[in-house]
């Protein structure tokens, strides 16, 4: 009641009381100001109605229309940004535009501004005089929430079912690096001479056997621990076991390739053990946060055999060797390095070249075999040619005996 009490004392005045309230409310700086602005009329005289439209003149902010149109059309959505949200803020940007048909600018920049995906798709195909901003709004978020639903249900599919794919990592096993159990559930001591289980490393007929990769006796080259463990798929009772399947080096830094997407130049680990090519989620957050991830996940695998937390799929332009592929890229929750897998090799048809034999040669017992006389201890004597001497004149030959001194 108070307020409606004052207002309708303030509506019953006039307007030389309105202007005289207006005035005595100013601070003095801005009394000052609406002065110099009203000359050379003195701003006792200056009617309420024309105070007003001084001071908004000059506080109001003055805009450029083609720097707000810019900013409208440069406008795009951001990944977080619902379509709502992106209407509205589009609408915001039209305020000081002068746009002569506001819905139409509206709903043209609000399809093209769009992030790429189903949605927009699917409103490019839509006729230009049917669609109006509030049909944009309403078939994106329905396409949206469709396909937020089905893949939901393809995620709880695909976990309660079989594996869609095979693990990340997998191991082969090794014959020769640990003991295996039989069927009969008895253990059976590798040889760590030859790797056979059939009998003893005290039993071996190879303890004497040099090995060809570090000269030492006492195991065959496919034992040898001192460069790097080389295990075959298949032995055999010769030492010269052909092809060799699988190389672990225990020391030396991984293969890593440069690839471009998109904009970005990314260093991936080449990881031939890996079925599928995967980023950690901290390297999808960095580089590719404004791009959708697909729900859909299959589940993998370390060697260890520890569950793989994956985010989603994203499908990545990968080029490399002036070639370029979309290739599914797997985002993985607290990952490490970014990988490629199988699939990029494939794809790219890198050729993975086979190693037929390795041997360590040691130059030093080459050469002590090869110049026997060089690295002797005894006394040496030059036969290549004959040597002159010259002697002073009246010189007598001395014989000297050694001496040995004691340091004390």
């Amino acid at each position: 009641m108070v307020h409606r009490e004052r207002y309708r004392r303030y509506k019953g005045l006039g307007r030389s009381e309105k202007a005289e309230i207006l005035l005595s409310a100013l601070s003095d700086g801005t009394y000052q100001l609406a002065a110099d602005l009203a000359l050379p009329k003195q701003l006792t005289q200056v009617p309420y109605e024309d105070i007003l439209v001084i001071l908004d003149k000059h506080f109001t902010p003055k805009k450029c229309g083609f720097g707000e149109r810019y900013k409208f059309y440069a406008a795009t959505q951001e990944a977080d940004e619902t379509y709502p949200q992106w209407a509205a803020r589009l609408r915001d940007l039209t305020t000081h535009c002068g746009f002569l048909n506001v819905e139409e600018a509206l709903r043209d920049r609000f399809v093209m501004g769009m992030q790429p995906g189903s949605e927009k798709d699917k409103l490019f195909a839509r006729d230009l005089e049917e669609l109006t901003l509030a049909k944009a709004v309403e078939l994106a978020e329905s396409v949206r929430s469709a396909r937020q639903g089905a893949a939901a249900s393809s995620s709880r599919a695909s976990t309660q079912g079989p594996a869609a794919s095979e693990p990340v990592f997998k191991t082969a096993t090794d014959k020769y690096a640990r003991s295996e159990t039989s069927r009969s559930g008895l253990k059976k001591e590798v040889c760590q001479v030859c790797g056979y289980k059939n009998h003893k490393t005290d039993q071996c007929r190879f303890a004497n056997h040099k090995c060809k990769k570090c000269n030492a006796t006492g195991h065959l080259r496919r034992m040898c621990k001192k460069i790097n463990f080389v295990g075959t798929g298949e032995s055999s009772e010769s030492d010269d076991d052909g092809r060799i399947n699988k190389i672990c080096s225990y020391k030396g830094e991984p293969m890593t390739l440069v690839i471009s997407i998109r904009t970005a130049n990314l260093k991936f680990e080449l990881d031939t053990g890996s079925a599928v090519t995967a980023i950690s989620e901290l390297t999808y957050n960095k580089y590719f946060k404004s791009m959708p991830v697909s729900l859909e996940c299959a589940r993998l695998f370390t060697y260890t055999g520890r569950a793989i937390h994956c985010l989603g799929i994203l499908k990545l332009p990968f080029t490399y060797l002036n070639q370029t592929h979309d290739i599914n890229v797997h985002v993985i929750r607290e990952g490490g390095p970014p990988i490629v897998g199988r699939d990029f090799i494939s794809l790219f048809k890198l050729q993975m070249s086979h190693i037929n034999f390795t041997q360590s040669v040691n130059v030093v017992d080459q050469l002590k075999s090869q110049y026997p006389g060089v690295f002797s201890d005894d006394l040496g004597m030059f036969t290549k040619y004959r040597v002159k001497l010259e002697i002073k004149d009246n010189a007598k030959p001395v014989f000297l005996r050694l001496v040995l001194l004691r340091l004390r």
